[in-house]
């Protein structure tokens, strides 16, 4: 018998998951330190519609004494009717927690006839839950951060309970519990908690208790726990939101991590402020070369007044700085988001945010990805308690029908159906921007061959991998081949081992060659008789010599002198290299 089961669900949005698609990290470290607690626990993370489909089968084969349900911004009401359906089909105690949970009222426990509703960090106070109501130790009214009905029709709220001081004295999380883990290519890891921030849209630095940070020998035992149990895994995620808080921290992570990577191939991923790499240059260099993938950069906004009145403690020449160096330094993927809809939102301030990305985007051609998203008004931010002071309107009464896909606010000089157009154009713009600087020759193929290696070799893909290189069919095929080792470039191969290698297209002839009367064409270019014979003969299964002789004995006639011929050939297997229509293999 299961003593709980925990669930994280929320709505699949256009056949793509939602958020289910993310790794949660809660749910997965409440079930390590419950079962170290002697408590008996299965988790699911899904769509809201697999739920009840998986309760029962879980009550029909093992059993369960209490459900517990992560509850957030995006999935409170399809949380609130889950806890119902549970209630209604088990009548046994339920419990909800997450982000959501300080702002869930009398209405929420009304409607989901929830038990209790766990406040902050929720690792013992969930275990002080579960021996209330499994083995009858303390009361409810004795559990700290709490809040519970105590069968009245008015809620009774516990004193907060403080933040976990040591973090390193909770267990790591246990993935193995995730259904799909197998198939997972890479696993996330906190550094942190809190965030010494007060940024007026979010909702972690008012509520965190200050920032506290597990040690680094803590840290790295983990990643190490994790790629033991998860020996597919290519990549490490830090979720903190301030990862680069603490800099000296951050480089001897990174240092560790360096030493990590001698036994393990892996790359890794974290979140980024702009102001602690600002003052700290070298630092982005230091993690470079510890394998960094990518970095993500809170820049927010393109106007200095408006990163003020959010409390960012930047400014527009700090986040051009940063990406600067963050392209010097040589990090692969550079990205970052603009907030649409909120303080001074208006056309001038739009232009200023796609002049800004314009720019850093044109400082790492390839490598660096902006896009813009609508401000959402979270319960807790300085914004959602006061925003006549950001001179906003709050359309909360959309809140239960948004996926953050449509504006919760607008502002007298910006209504909600042209901050929706905005953000539109905004995102069609970069797109187009990103099209351009591709066809323009702008993004070097080194730049090229890094995001397919990173895509191939670690199943990390970027934006420009999705959106704009793989359109190209040749390229596409071009670089995955590279990239999977299965071609390399004539540049890599000795001179006079050329002919022993097979040159091999990287396209299928039916459907990329296009054919007028007599002539054949590849993407409009027209291929004389000499390339044509020789785009046919790339296929793989003969040495270059083998190629040579045979195209040689062909056009005899046509090219009677050996060094014309030779000249000839050399000029059409360079053009198609230069085009990435073939590349080498060895068999």
């Amino acid at each position: 018998m299961n003593d709980i089961i925990l669930i994280n669900a929320h709505q699949n949005v256009l056949g793509v998951g939602g958020q289910t698609l993310s790794i949660n990290i809660g749910l997965s470290l409440l079930a390590a330190l419950i079962k170290k607690n002697g408590f008996r626990v299965r988790i699911l993370r899904s769509c809201t519609h697999q739920v009840m489909e998986w309760a029962e089968s879980v009550m029909r084969e093992e059993g369960f004494r209490c459900a517990g349900f992560y509850c957030d911004s995006e999935n409170y009401i399809h949380v609130r009717h889950l806890i119902k359906k549970v209630k209604d089909r088990w009548n046994i105690p339920v419990f909800a927690g997450g982000p959501q949970a300080y702002f869930l009222d009398e209405e929420f426990f009304k409607k989901s006839g929830c038990d209790a509703v766990v406040r902050g960090e929720a690792e013992y106070t969930l275990l002080e839950l579960l021996r209330h109501y499994i083995t009858g130790e303390k009361e409810l009214s004795q559990i700290a951060g709490i809040t519970f009905s105590g069968g009245s029709a008015t809620l009774i709220k516990n004193p907060d309970r403080p933040p976990i001081a040591d973090l390193d004295s909770l267990p790591f999380p246990d993935y193995l519990m995730e259904k799909s883990h197998p198939q997972w290519s890479g696993f996330p890891v906190m550094t942190g908690r809190g965030c010494p921030y007060r940024c007026a849209f979010c909702y972690e630095g008012g509520m965190s208790g200050g920032i506290r940070f597990r040690s680094v020998a803590n840290v790295i035992d983990e990643i190490r726990y994790h790629f033991d149990r998860h020996p597919k895994s290519r990549y490490v995620f830090f979720s903190d939101d301030t990862f680069t808080t603490d800099p000296r921290r951050v480089e001897a992570i990174s240092i560790e991590l360096a030493k990590l990577r001698k036994e393990k191939d892996f790359i890794w991923y974290c979140l980024g402020h702009v102001r602690p790499l600002y003052k700290n240059p070298e630092l982005l260099k230091i993690m470079a070369e510890s394998g960094l993938g990518k970095i993500f950069l809170g820049i927010e906004s393109g106007n200095d007044d408006i990163l003020k009145k959010y409390g960012k403690l930047t400014d527009v020449n700090m986040i051009e700085s940063v990406v600067n160096n963050a392209v010097e330094a040589g990090v692969p993927q550079i990205s970052g988001n603009i907030i649409m809809g909120g303080y001074m939102s208006c056309v001038e301030s739009h232009k200023k945010d796609l002049d800004l990305a314009e720019r850093l985007m044109r400082m790492g051609p390839g490598k660096v990805e902006i896009g813009a998203s609508f401000l959402v008004p979270y319960q807790g931010t300085a914004i959602r308690r006061d925003p006549e002071s950001f001179g906003l309107r709050l359309l909360l009464e959309r809140e239960e029908h948004s996926l953050t896909d449509i504006p919760l606010t607008e502002t007298v000089n910006m209504p909600w159906e042209r901050l929706n157009a905005a953000v539109l154009d905004f995102n069609k713009r970069i797109y187009s921007l990103m099209k351009k600087m591709y066809l323009n020759g702008e993004v070097s193929r080194n730049t090229i061959r890094q995001h397919y290696n990173m895509a191939i070799k670690y199943n990390f893909y970027s934006g420009w991998v999705m959106r704009i290189f793989s359109a190209d069919t040749i390229i596409d095929g071009y670089y995955k081949l590279l990239a999977s080792n299965f071609i390399t470039g004539s540049a890599d191969i000795a001179q006079e081992e050329i002919g022993s290698w097979r040159p091999l297209r990287v396209f299928d002839i039916c459907g990329t060659l296009e054919y007028k009367g007599q002539e054949a064409f590849i993407n409009g270019l027209k291929l004389s008789e000499l390339e044509y014979d020789l785009i046919l003969r790339c296929s793989g299964k003969c040495r270059c010599s083998d190629v040579y002789r045979a195209a040689r004995e062909k056009f005899m006639a046509a090219v009677p002198g050996e060094i014309e011929f030779a000249s000839a050939f050399e000029a059409a297997m360079k053009k198609f290299e230069d085009f990435r229509w073939i590349g080498y293999s060895r068999f």
